[in-house]
């Protein structure tokens, strides 16, 4: 149980005071104490959407329903009238294939979904032709398509998506899985114009594509127009995609198994230790979305990501659900989410757990600060500064984890698990208001509890962030 305001003074033995500290200009700053409101996250004891409340995700934003098999397709639906904000189409688009609905009974369904709620549909490699088909030369070297013929075969799935069903002014995204696309600039080009002279037709219908946000997978090339099948990568690849009209850029990594901190005499005993206790894939994404965030302040730049519930390699074993929870806050608070961006829970093709249903908690919990992220004037990403001595040193959450990390190799995940500090203090002004997201030390012992003091401007707050669990609330300045 968190306990705050004077309580929290008396129960650590600190007694509220004014607390001092010298700027860079040698000014004394006076400092006040604040109380810190939580807003505390959702204790789920079922495999269902019964005890999480109806939420709203912000307005215009990108939070998609998992794809699910056909016949779980009113499951899926319950996701979407449960608050998410995009349905994924391939599902109806399957069923109907299957000749399980006719299309009336297909344009029926999609009726009963709230109004605006978008489409998704993910486009892999396949799907545009890598292995054959009619734009198998935009894989090819040379390229033997046009743009034109790129956009006239998008125009195809945004068909049989959206007018089929009679959705053809609605919000749609296209995400396209690319991941084995050529690196070349010609490849690129021709893709990314597609596209362009698609959202010419139709800007409702907008696109996302692998590995093209800033930092993706592609090292950089020497490839140009006057270069035309040389790599390219980082900058280069963001820049085509973006000036060519598309406006999702990747956000936040899968997590992934370390194996450097599993075995005899390390922090894990095997890898069903590590995914039920581990926490670090919070600093993990806190990592990621520090130079990406940035970004998401264009209004024509959305940030999402695929959440898998599951880590990959090492087997399918769930992450552990307070991680998920807090996956939509980590997103929103960082500024990666704002100007309509969002998350997909991608699901490969196995039951649900208590992690999926974790997301969804969060995102209600997430949708509680609508007001700071529907408001153009909040500023995000406030690396808040804390400390562990009472105020006798102070520090946050950047200052020294990173450069250590990188010092240190692949061992950065082991000084991360031994690091004292919290794995996150991050949080997002409105006026004189504050959202706080924090996440306790990386190594926190099961059943203890991390208590921190906090400021920011001219005011002081105490928080206790317990194990397994992310902290939220508000504090007013």
């Amino acid at each position: 149980m968190k306990i705050h305001s004077l309580a929290l003074f008396i129960l650590l033995g600190v007694t509220p005071r004014v607390d001092t500290c010298t700027n860079s200009s040698e000014q004394t700053t006076q400092y006040t104490a604040a109380t810190f409101q939580p807003v505390n996250a959702l204790r789920l004891t079922k495999l269902s959407l019964s005890e999480i409340p109806d939420f709203e995700m912000p307005k215009g934003s990108f939070w998609a329903a998992m794809k699910l098999s056909p016949d779980k397709i009113d499951q899926q639906r319950a996701f979407v009238l449960k608050g998410n904000t995009f349905f994924p189409i391939r599902t109806l688009v399957e069923k109907e294939a299957y000749q399980q609905i006719t299309n009336a009974q297909g344009r029926a369904f999609l009726k009963t979904l709230p109004p605006g709620t978008g489409l998704y549909e993910m486009l892999g490699d396949d799907d545009l032709c890598k292995s054959q088909g009619a734009l198998h030369g935009l894989w090819t070297n040379p390229v033997t398509v046009t743009p034109v013929d790129v956009k006239n075969y998008l125009m195809g799935w945004w068909y049989s998506r959206a007018e089929n069903y009679g959705w053809g002014n609605a919000r749609i995204m296209f995400d396209l899985d690319l991941e084995g696309f050529p690196a070349a600039w010609k490849n690129n080009q021709v893709l990314a114009e597609g596209v362009k002279l698609l959202r010419q037709e139709h800007p409702n219908v907008e696109f996302g594509m692998y590995a093209s946000g800033m930092g993706n997978l592609y090292p950089e090339g020497n490839g140009d127009p006057a270069n035309p099948y040389g790599q390219i990568g980082g900058t280069s690849r963001y820049n085509l995609y973006k000036q060519n009209g598309f406006t999702y850029f990747e956000m936040m990594p899968y997590a992934h198994y370390e194996e450097v901190l599993i075995g005899q005499g390390k922090p894990y005993a095997n890898f069903q230790d590590y995914a039920k206790r581990s926490s670090l894939h919070i600093k993990k994404c806190l990592e990621w979305l520090d130079p990406r965030a940035p970004y998401a302040a264009d209004k024509n730049y959305r940030g999402f990501s695929w959440v898998m519930t599951r880590y990959e390699g090492g087997g399918l074993e769930m992450i552990a659900p307070h991680i998920c929870e807090s996956l939509p806050l980590l997103m929103l608070v960082s500024g990666a989410a704002r100007s309509g961006g969002g998350l997909c829970n991608w699901n490969p093709g196995v039951d649900l757990n208590a992690a999926d249903y974790a997301l969804e908690a969060g995102k209600w919990r997430a949708s509680q600060f609508n007001k700071f992220w529907e408001n153009p004037k909040t500023e995000y990403n406030l690396h808040i500064e804390f400390s562990l001595d009472n105020g006798e040193t102070w520090t946050n959450d950047i200052e020294n984890w990173q450069a250590k990390a990188q010092k240190l190799g692949i061992s950065w995940f082991d000084y991360m698990y031994k690091d004292p500090n919290p794995m996150g203090v991050r949080a997002a002004v409105l006026d004189n208001k504050l959202v706080v997201v924090a996440a306790h030390r990386p190594g926190l012992e099961e059943g203890k509890v991390q208590n921190i003091l906090c400021r920011y401007k001219n005011k002081t707050w105490k928080m206790s962030l317990p194990y397994h669990q992310v902290v939220a609330g508000t504090v007013t300045l």
